[in-house]
């Protein structure tokens, strides 16, 4: 008995060792280096035509590239176990092929349970939510048209997933079907505001600012309302441009407020801290009035009463600065678009929704304060040279954020990435990068291993020439 184990036991030793032999083979190094090669160039290629969001979930984070490394760690592991009974010579050989083995598990952690988003934050407020790249799919509904349930809330991936009108992704809404049918990852949308019938749809006015005396300081700006019971309003500077009900005439902020009445716009001006109006007029398309901030001048150039929002697109092969991406939508036979992180209301009989195609976002537990903004400029010129960002986080107060100084706390990196301005130019918002790798440290730790393995191959290489020349 004690021989039949011995010899079992010799035979599956033979087994593993073959087994080994074959996953440690050149030809399976030379094959695996190869198709990784030929994946890179693959992502080089969709990177180029599709961008970095397309190769990254098409390519380098697909479960194709996952499989191509899996093999590759195995090879790798299995000339490490190969090579036992191990010598001191053998040291850089393991030592570097365990340091790549590192690297490529570092990455997969930090593919799998990273974080790289962007936060926005207005100056003066905080915030705690950080946006990343993934998206996802929420439907609100309403029978009062002012209080929403969140009825859905999905994750969705187009890019890899796109839905067709042959398969669709499908939610139930009361008696009707509610479907995306097509997705467009570059599309440039241009705004569209059209005359509507339906009663409860809000105004819509589209204007023009001008001072004579600055060539600049002219623009020409749509203001929607996008209910009859909601209120719409544009920053312009020191100027707030209100329409609907009239929240507070009492603002730190010049105002003028729309109201349409008998086809005709009555505008209100306020003067800031004056709860009184001071000037007024009834105006119709093609009028135009004087303010008395900044010699600016009103012209009125379409009033309607009932809008409503629409979107006319034109579709690309590839990304630009201006493409987003859309889906099309098909509800009760009528189909429409709507684009990330915008939304879009349907009307039953009963009840209001609003779909939501979205970024995801995430919640950091804590708030982020940004205190202050500061931005230096060229000589001469409106273009930032310098920006900085001055935040506060529990424990930490005023910490400088600028391009070479981010901010590290509770595992998190801040680093400042832009900014936003207003219609006139003046920074409002900073936009900062936030950033979680938890494989940072294999990484790190791998490229330190196979960098010792280098240094003790050149080392033994050169013993091993002494010993030759003294022989």
């Amino acid at each position: 008995m004690p021989v039949l184990k011995t010899t079992q036991d010799k035979t599956q030793k033979s087994l593993f060792r073959r087994l080994i032999k074959k996953m440690a083979s050149l030809k399976l190094a030379v094959f695996t280096i190869c198709l990784i090669g030929v994946v890179s160039a693959i992502g080089t290629f969709v990177e180029a035509s599709l961008g970095v969001q397309h190769a990254q979930k098409l390519v380098y984070r697909s479960y194709w590239m996952m499989i191509v490394m899996g093999i590759f760690i195995i090879n790798l592991t299995s000339v490490i176990i190969d090579r036992w009974p191990w010598e001191k010579k053998h040291s850089s050989f393991i030592l570097a092929h365990i340091g790549i083995i590192f690297i490529i598990l570092g990455q997969w952690m930090t593919n799998q349970y990273g974080l790289d988003g962007t936060m926005r934050i207005a100056i003066g407020s905080s915030g705690q939510q950080v946006v990343i790249g993934d998206t996802e799919v929420q439907i609100y509904s309403s029978f009062d048209a002012q209080n929403y349930t969140r009825l859905y809330q999905q994750n969705v991936d187009f890019i890899t997933s796109p839905p067709t009108l042959n398969k669709p992704l499908t939610f139930q809404l009361e008696k009707e079907a509610f479907q995306f049918v097509e997705y467009a990852p570059f599309v440039i949308p241009r705004r569209e505001i059209v005359a509507s019938e339906l009663p409860r749809d809000g105004m819509a006015v589209r204007f023009q600012l001008i001072n004579p005396s600055i060539r600049q300081a002219q623009m020409i700006e749509w203001l929607y309302q996008r209910s009859a019971h909601t209120s719409d309003q544009l920053e312009l500077g020191p100027l707030t441009i209100s329409m609907g009900p009239l929240k507070s005439a009492v603002t730190d902020r010049n105002q003028l407020h729309f109201q349409i009445q008998d086809q005709k716009l009555i505008v209100t001006a306020y003067d800031k801290n004056n709860p009184e109006p001071a000037q007024r007029w009834k105006l119709s398309e093609g009028d135009s009035v004087p303010l008395k901030w900044m010699g600016f001048e009103l012209k009125i150039l379409r009033l309607l009463p009932q809008a409503r929002e629409t979107w006319d697109l034109t579709f690309k092969e590839g990304p630009t600065e201006l493409t987003v991406p859309a889906v099309k939508i098909l509800y009760k036979d009528q189909e429409q678009w709507v684009l990330l992180n915008d939304t879009l209301k349907l009307f039953s009989d009963n009840a209001v929704y609003i779909i939501a195609y979205s970024q995801k976002r995430i919640d950091l537990s804590f708030p982020v304060q940004l205190k202050n903004f500061e931005m230096e400029t060229y000589k001469g010129i409106s273009k930032a040279k310098e920006y900085k960002s001055i935040v506060s986080v529990p424990d930490i107060s005023d910490h400088v954020i600028s391009m070479n100084e981010p901010l590290k706390y509770k595992g998190l990196t801040f680093y400042q990435a832009s900014f936003q301005n207003d219609q006139m130019g003046k920074p409002v918002a900073s936009i900062l990068s936030v950033n979680y790798d938890p494989g940072r440290f294999l990484k790190y730790l791998g490229s330190t291993v196979m960098s010792l393995g280098i240094i003790l191959l050149f080392y033994f290489k050169r013993s091993s020439l002494w010993s030759s020349k003294k022989d």
